[in-house]
């Protein structure tokens, strides 16, 4: 065998030693060697959607990703499933896989040993990240934003509702999240079953009217005049119709109206009960005899995009009450996912992760994965009313995100190609938000019925009753709108 052959078995230890020097590092232009970047990964796969944040291993931001969740027929279609969507990130942003150091996922059904482990090695198998952290989706989306120990309450409510809770004794309590009814009634998943069933009641047993009905039926299709027939034929449509249901009840309650208001401080309610039960289970002893407040986060789509904000004091109040501890509320402003990287970046350094890389990594991933929301409305083509909708909900939710990307300069730009809406600014634009994105929706009628909500709610004073009245056609002033009522 000649010498310097690749059959050679010096060779062969060379080549070996070679590729796994390579696979950290490269030639830089002038062929000197240099350190390839390692990258961490955390994943947050939700029942219906899925988001994936990538970072380098200093915590620097490089991408977001939020795509529908893969199917779940058994756990090897899923986690293919998770590769192909991983593979479309990593693809856009010319980094190879190799370069995944470690991978923080979050995952409704991990909490079983035995489906960790199948979970564990098709990840390892599949995806070919070796350090892993696999847990439930609400357990990582703690550890985001829970400080020190870890201690307090997480209330996570969105297409689904589940509360956990961790004492200073290392006690976790969960409740909610299990699939009876029990404990998820304030979820995306059941507020629109119960808007439908209010509508019900108004069509079908003499119940209250609501605002926001007739959009519903517009969107809908029911038929007003034989509600309970065509009802029964629709059932098999309203579930991909309910965040939409969900957002009209939101802006109904926005104008005043009562059916629609009941309905989320109801909500609220059971999700303080959800708290006050946590807090009920675990003792923190230690805290109570320094009376320090009960740390509680809020989090999900319900939280975070409704802009009514009866469901959160209901929430505040109950939890209080029953309780009978003081809490400290928290609005988060990056998603969840952002506790699967810590995770990962524990796994990587070996080493809890600092304040300073928590900081970076939370502040820059509210900054940019707000970013890409905004700037999906302009991909999808969405009107400026829907715009307008998600840029009050940040700086309502997002305040720190809000002042630092100019949400007030952003919504005044987006009703600036509206003349009858030049009088109106970010403060008024946030106050009567229904009224204004029905004018930009061109539904007069739809925007006409929020105006004499909040007119009969008594949320509009005298000094802005004319300037919604010369919304509408010139024969509406104050006198008419009097006699209507």
């Amino acid at each position: 065998m000649e010498r310097g052959s690749w059959n050679h078995p010096g060779a062969l230890i060379h080549g070996i030693f070679f590729a796994a020097l390579l696979s950290s590092h490269a030639k830089n232009a002038k062929g000197m060697v240099i350190k390839m970047q390692k990258y961490l990964l955390g994943i947050d796969l939700g029942n219906t959607k899925t988001e994936y944040l990538l970072c380098t291993a200093e915590g620097d931001f490089v991408d977001i990703y939020n795509v529908g969740s893969p199917s779940r027929k058994t756990y090897e279609v899923l986690i293919k499933g998770v590769k192909e969507q991983l593979d479309v990130m990593l693809k856009r942003n010319g980094i190879s896989g190799d370069g995944i150091e470690a991978l923080g996922i979050g995952l409704a059904m991990s909490y079983k040993p035995k489906d960790k482990e199948e979970l564990e090695s098709l990840i390892k198998k599949i995806i070919g990240v070796n350090k892993l952290d696999i847990s439930t989706d609400t357990g990582h989306g703690t550890y985001a934003y829970w400080l020190g120990r870890g201690v307090g309450i997480y209330s996570f409510v969105s297409t689904g509702d589940i509360t956990m809770g961790l004492s200073n004794e290392n006690k976790w309590v969960t409740v909610g999240g299990i699939k009876l009814n029990v404990g998820v009634e304030a979820c995306g998943d059941v507020l629109y079953k119960k808007a439908l069933s209010m509508m019900y009641d108004y069509y079908c047993r003499c119940g209250k009217n609501s605002v926001a009905f007739p959009s519903i039926l517009s969107l809908t299709g029911l038929d007003e005049n034989d509600f309970h027939k065509s009802m029964k034929a629709g059932m098999g449509t309203y579930k991909s119709k309910g965040k939409a249901i969900n957002m009209l009840m939101d802006d109904a309650a926005q104008a005043g109206d009562e059916v629609a208001r009941a309905l989320f401080e109801d909500a609220g309610v059971i999700a303080g009960r959800n708290a006050a039960g946590c807090i009920r289970e675990m003792t923190f002893k230690e805290d109570a005899a320094r009376n320090k407040p009960v740390p509680i986060v809020l989090i999900g789509s319900i939280w975070n995009r409704l802009i009514y904000n009866g469901m959160r004091r209901a929430f505040m109040k109950t939890v209080q009450e029953l309780s009978g501890r003081t809490c400290r509320f928290k609005m988060p402003e990056a998603p969840p996912v952002a506790g699967s990287v810590f995770k990962a970046a524990e796994l990587f350094t070996g080493r809890s992760v600092s304040g300073d890389f928590r900081t970076k990594v939370l502040n820059e991933t509210a900054l940019k994965s707000t970013e890409k929301e905004m700037a999906g409305f302009s991909k999808d083509g969405l009107e400026n009313a829907e715009l307008l909708r998600f840029l009050v909900t940040v700086k309502h939710n997002r305040p720190n995100v809000a002042e630092k990307l100019d949400i007030e300069g952003r919504m005044l730009e987006a009703v600036s190609g509206y003349s009858e809406l030049s009088g109106f600014d970010s403060d008024s634009i946030c106050k009567y938000l229904p009224v204004i994105t029905s004018v930009m929706s061109d539904n007069s009628a739809r925007a006409f019925r929020y105006f004499i909500s909040a007119y009969q709610a008594g949320s509009v004073p005298k000094g802005d009753l004319q300037k919604l009245i010369s919304l509408f056609p010139p024969d509406t002033n104050l006198n008419s709108l009097e006699n209507w009522l």
